[in-house]
């Protein structure tokens, strides 16, 4: 975030001053973030069946990265690049495989 704030002027949340991103503001935005998740499941459910795996691929892509950013500090996120390994992605689309093949969702 750190680079995309101050180096290419991007602002994730237009809300937000990222002068005063502490753990206090990023635990609000994730309260925010976890809601839009819940959201976007519900959204995933109702697409067509040639649409959902992929869309929900993507969904549990995003999850896993969400999850990795929680465990951090605002410091760290403003300081270091956070990101899922490739093994891990693998391993995330292996799972979001099966339960579409077994669910449907």
């Amino acid at each position: 975030m750190k680079d995309d704030y101050q180096i290419l002027g991007r602002t994730y949340f237009p809300n937000v001053d990222m002068c005063l991103f502490d753990n206090c503001v990023k635990c609000q935005i994730e309260e925010d973030i976890e809601q839009e998740f819940k959201q976007a499941l519900i959204g995933i459910k109702m697409l067509p069946n040639s649409s959902k795996f992929g869309v929900y691929l993507a969904y549990k892509y995003y999850l896993t990265l969400f999850k990795k950013i929680k465990n951090k500090s605002s410091k760290e996120i403003m300081n270091n690049r956070v990101r899922v390994a490739n093994s891990e992605k693998a391993f995330v689309a292996f799972k979001s495989y099966l339960r579409y093949k077994t669910t449907c969702l």
